[in-house]
Parts: C-alpha cells; sequence; structure tokens
C-alpha cells in the first residue's frame, strides 16, 4: 500500500491524471486491488474529504463521469457511511454532489457546495434500495450541456436533477468527514457523451 501526500499534487499509477487531495486523514493506494482507500476520520473542517482528479474536459461540453465506490466502515459499522461524489467542479469550494446516507432510508442526498457553503437539495430513497457496506457499487452521472444530470446506482436510473452549476467536466470522490467514515474507490473515469 502506498500512502499519498494530503493538499498536494500525486501521480498514482492507474490514473492519467494529477490527484488532488483535500481534508481528509489519509488516501492509500492499494496494489493488490488497484483501489485507494479513503480515510475521513475526523471532526474538523471541512465538511468534505475529496479526492479529485485533475483531468478535465470541456466547460459546457456533456460528459459521463463514472466511479465504483465501496463503504469500509462509519461510526464503527460497515453499514454506516456517506459515499458520495462531485461533480461540475469549479474549485474544492465550488461544485454539485451526490452523497449516500447507507444507514438511513433516505439513502441519498443531492446538493451543492458554493463558496465553501453546502447546501442539501433532495433528499430520497434510492429505488432499488441503500447500496450495502463491504460491497462495490456503481455510480455513474451523466452531465448534459443544458445542466439536466441522470444518476445512477449500479446501472439503474436512480435520479434526474438539474445541477447548480454549469456543465463543466471534472469530478472526484467525496467523503463526509465527522462519522469516522473511510471508504474506498476504483475505476474512476471521465469522458465526454
Amino acid at each position: 500500500m502506498t500512502k499519498l501526500f494530503l493538499g498536494s499534487n500525486t501521480r498514482p499509477n492507474s490514473f492519467s491524471a494529477v490527484l488532488r487531495i483535500v481534508g481528509c486523514v489519509s488516501v492509500t493506494k492499494s496494489e493488490a486491488t488497484n483501489s485507494y482507500e479513503v480515510n475521513a476520520v475526523h471532526d474538523n473542517p471541512p465538511v468534505f474529504c475529496g479526492v479529485l482528479p485533475e483531468k478535465e474536459l470541456n466547460a459546457g461540453e456533456p460528459y459521463t463521469m463514472t466511479v465504483e465506490l465501496m463503504n469500509v466502515i462509519g461510526s464503527g459499522r460497515v453499514n454506516y457511511g456517506h459515499p458520495a461524489v462531485m461533480y461540475n467542479v469549479i474549485d474544492q469550494n465550488n461544485f454539485d454532489f451526490v452523497f449516500f446516507r447507507l444507514h438511513n432510508r433516505n439513502c441519498y442526498q443531492l446538493g451543492y457546495v458554493l463558496n465553501g457553503n453546502v447546501f442539501t437539495t433532495v433528499t430520497a430513497s434510492c429505488p432499488n434500495g441503500n447500496p450495502s457496506g463491504g460491497v462495490w457499487f456503481t455510480l455513474r452521472v451523466e452531465v448534459s450541456s443544458d445542466g439536466s444530470v441522470n444518476i445512477y446506482l449500479n446501472n439503474d436510473l436512480m435520479t434526474s436533477p438539474t445541477a447548480h452549476f454549469n456543465a463543466k467536466g471534472r469530478g472526484g470522490v467525496l467523503v463526509l468527514n465527522g462519522y469516522e467514515n473511510i471508504i474506498q474507490f476504483r475505476k474512476i473515469h471521465l469522458n465526454r457523451h
């Protein structure tokens, strides 16, 4: 396992782009599973621990972001946690997001961060149930140039919100700080439609 430096740019082997890591205790690469473990086990600001590949597509163009996520533990339980993704990322203080609450019947929350302030716009149940901790699940976010978004959980349409920010082909992984949460991610891709 290789520990990555926090708050700095790091070039991991499996990504073609540099990773920017903000607000995390640690991010560790596992060569065996070709995945990254993200540790957000602290109560200090910022609200989110974020891992952002610096790959970026042209603003205004439609794009798709896919990633596989797994909740390892949160608040001492495998089925408690807040794995998330950010999309339309302008910078670490301005982006749209979707995060999951494995422990709650309202399984996901949508929102955005504007100038560092978090705004939640939707809280709802997942159509086919919550993701389980300790199991990989796939999240796909399709963003159109008009701001319409389709979010898929394991290839099933979960919701179709309107983004707060204009289409900007940049995204990454988030974990909500303050819940002793550790997640893993792998196979993150950003592509034009």
